[in-house]
């Protein structure tokens, strides 16, 4: 379960944090237990000696070890391969994680069916394995994601895998002298691989929800924060102004609009907006609501940001805090889908349309940032989510920041209103919102588009 619960925090940098990489791992997970215990059935009844099992258990400590040190390597060549992302994921996962799986899976059966033929009561000791296995794979699942995750992240995380595989090598299958030195030697290798990190020039954590990491970029004199694959945020090191282009624009709008005392932003990412908007306007009320508690520690630890008394943060899911205020605000910010590969579909509902109308005051303004395209498949899913919000709101725009003749991807901010919306925004043609859906709680596939 740990190697499970990491492989995908790996992969993210790359690939995102979608359905797609979770089943790409999923499933190379059930490749190699298949593969696993059918070899493992194989060769249990060609030679039932223990002492062969000090190789699958070394080379399964020894590729979890390798995986954690060059995974980058065939990350970036097969991230480079024209190929869809979905195949891109499963080829990935194929080369880091199916050897190490296939392994341990091979030294369970094998172990499995030794406990067996020397039971007197098999029904009972089956039980027994049956039962063990499921609470070793509890016990792991909540020790990756609560501690060894968060604490450690990702590569080390593996490593500690590779210590426990050669620890179980040295302590139960008895290896000879020679055999238990270089073990011996093996686990002090990757004991002190994990006391000694690499030092790094740049902040790499694993928190309970993403991998966070925040390096400069002297080229533009900003200090970014990337969250898996996707920039999120910059601050300059140097003045107090927004970097991004969408960020100008929601600011613009806000700060123009003299009768807006209130704003909620949902997504708080790198607290960029937030920061700028409490300092150019202290009588404005800001809430923010990010679910990622290490994020905003690292963000304000990182960027050195001192927020005013006037903004309130709250970890929570966005859709929680939805369900749960009682408050209304004059200005909602939806940041929650500007990665492309990493929608969170339950944020995307017409229910979740309905809860933001229910927290706008009646004058009040929702902008959404979408990263889409204006045209073809990629647009689908910024089309999908307008009209969901057509559905609700009484009138609905979009601001393609770029332009609308605009052909790559860009920033596009969506604007949902319960009355007339001033400003020079467009609509969408009756062509393009024909083929969009409605999400909705029981259909939202707002990543798969």
């Amino acid at each position: 379960m740990q190697v499970e619960l990491t492989g995908p925090r790996i992969l993210a940098p790359f690939f995102g944090a979608s359905y797609l990489i979770w089943a790409s791992m999923i499933s190379v997970i059930f490749m190699a237990l298949s593969a696993g215990y059918f070899y493992g059935g194989k060769i249990a009844f060609q030679n039932t000696a223990l002492g062969h099992l000090f190789l699958f258990l070394f080379f399964s400590s020894f590729t979890l070890a390798l995986t954690a040190f060059v995974k980058d390597y065939p990350l970036h060549f097969v991230f480079k391969i024209p190929l869809p992302l979905a195949i891109k994921a499963l080829v990935a996962t194929l080369i880091l994680f199916f050897a190490p799986c296939f392994l341990m899976a091979t030294c369970i059966f094998w172990c499995s069916n030794h406990i067996l033929s020397t039971s007197k009561n098999r029904a009972k000791t089956l039980s027994r394995i049956f039962i063990l296995g499921a609470l070793g794979g509890l016990s792991g699942i909540w020790l990756t994601v609560l501690f060894i995750l968060p604490t450690f992240g990702c590569e080390t995380s593996l490593i500690i895998a590779a210590v426990s595989c050669a620890c179980l090598c040295l302590i139960s299958l008895k290896p000879t002298k020679l055999n238990a030195l270089f073990l011996v030697v093996w686990i002090g290798a990757l004991v002190y691989s994990i006391l000694h990190p690499p030092t790094k020039t740049f902040i790499d954590k694993d928190s309970l929800y993403q991998r966070i990491i925040v390096f400069n970029d002297k080229k533009t004199n900003t200090k970014v924060l990337q969250l898996n694959h996707h920039i999120n945020a910059a601050h300059y090191t140097h003045k107090n102004d927004l970097v991004y282009k969408y960020n100008r624009f929601l600011a613009q709008q806000i700060l123009k609009d003299s009768s807006s005392a209130s704003v909620l932003i949902l997504g708080g990412g790198g607290l960029s907006l937030s920061h700028y908007l409490s300092t150019k306007n202290k009588d404005l009320h800001i809430d923010v609501v990010e679910i990622d508690h290490t994020l905003l520690e690292t963000v304000q630890q990182e960027f050195n940001l001192k927020l005013g008394k006037n903004v309130s943060l709250f970890t929570a899911d966005a859709r929680y805090f939805l369900n749960e205020t009682k408050k209304t605000y004059d200005v909602i910010v939806w940041d929650v889908c500007s990665a492309p590969k990493q929608i969170p579909d339950h944020l995307t509902t017409i229910e979740v349309a309905r809860l933001s109308k229910n927290a706008l005051s009646d004058k009040g303004l929702i902008y959404a940032n979408i990263l889409s395209n204006l045209s073809g498949p990629s647009s689908k899913f910024f089309y999908s989510f307008y009209k969901t919000y057509a559905e609700v709101f009484e009138h609905t725009a979009m601001h393609p920041l770029e332009g609308d003749l605009y052909k790559q991807m860009q920033n596009v901010i969506l604007v949902a209103s319960k009355e007339k919306i001033d400003g020079a925004f467009i609509t969408p043609t009756q062509t393009q919102l024909t083929s969009s859906y409605v999400f909705t709680d029981a259909h939202a596939f707002g990543s798969f588009l």
